[in-house]
């Protein structure tokens, strides 16, 4: 999607809109995504959803991916896979964790058997993290205001307006044009893995083609074998697979809502699943 694009203009709005997208969000279907630019839904003030799980959210409708979660756009399949991935227990680590939808509902499907480590760098975006974690009551989540890198130090975060903040990056040359920039603190996941003891099974990275650099940073924690659900760009594609084909990972991207194998060229969501554990994921979930 456009990060710049709007709804303003949607045909389906009042009640009837209110209506349907309570229903949209309890429902997955294929085309979900082409029928939100028909609904209009707020642009301002505050509201609370419950997500596939139970998870529930406090949304800024000011922000562009937070009105696509009001909408039902809240990757039900995705968290689906990951729910079924994290019976495993052991710990989970959310980079670029956002106001939380991942790491809530990581925690809970782990609570009593694991912790989830969520690293956030922006700071409304790391307040609303925090905010969410206590909603939940998620005591097993540690929430930390920090970008994930090669390196611990500072950095440039890219940042978009205030619509678009999920779209920034440490990247120098953003995929998306930036508006301004702020200094944060940077670190390595492997640094967090050892100074809180954690024993990865489920690493989730969605940093705006920062991804290569955060990988580059977690070469122990990735010994530990743990699921890999990551974004991946054209300009990414070959260092992140060919990273995991060395690690005998297996590599299933998201194509409408089914798991195909392989990384072409392209922008994807994909799991990189240890070969060990490759019978974690049902049939059912595959493309045929």
């Amino acid at each position: 999607m456009n990060p710049l694009s709007d709804y303003d203009r949607a045909p389906i709005r009042g009640p009837l809109a209110r209506a349907l997208v309570h229903l949209l969000r309890r429902v997955e279907f294929r085309g979900k995504f082409q029928l939100r630019r028909f609904v209009s839904v707020p642009h301002t003030g505050q509201t609370v959803v419950r997500a596939p799980g139970g998870a529930r959210l406090r949304l800024d409708m000011q922000e562009q991916l937070e009105r696509d979660y009001y909408f039902g756009l809240l990757d039900q399949f995705e968290l689906g896979i990951s729910h079924r991935l994290l019976r495993a227990g052991g710990d989970a680590i959310d980079v670029g964790a956002h106001i939380g939808l991942w790491a809530i509902t990581a925690a809970q499907a782990l609570r009593g058997q694991g912790r989830v480590l969520a690293l956030e760098p922006y700071p409304l975006s790391y307040a609303r993290l925090l905010e969410n974690v206590r909603l939940n009551g998620c005591e097993n989540v540690i929430a930390l205001q920090a970008a994930a890198s090669e390196k611990p130090g500072r950095a440039e975060l890219s940042v978009l307006d205030e619509e678009g903040v999920v779209w920034s990056t440490l990247r120098p040359d953003p995929p998306v044009p930036a508006i301004r920039g702020i200094e944060v603190e940077t670190t390595t996941v492997d640094e967090q893995v050892a100074r809180l003891g954690l024993r990865p099974t489920f690493v989730k990275m969605d940093v705006e083609a920062w991804e290569p650099a955060v990988i580059r940073g977690m070469p122990k924690t990735l010994d530990l074998r743990p699921v890999v659900f990551s974004e991946v760009w054209p300009s990414t594609y070959e260092e992140i697979g060919g990273e995991f084909e060395r690690r005998e990972y297996v590599v299933l991207r998201l194509v409408h809502n089914r798991l195909e194998p392989g990384l072409p060229s392209g922008y994807w969501n994909a799991f990189f699943i240890p070969k060990e554990r490759r019978g974690e994921i049902p049939e059912r979930f595959l493309r045929r």
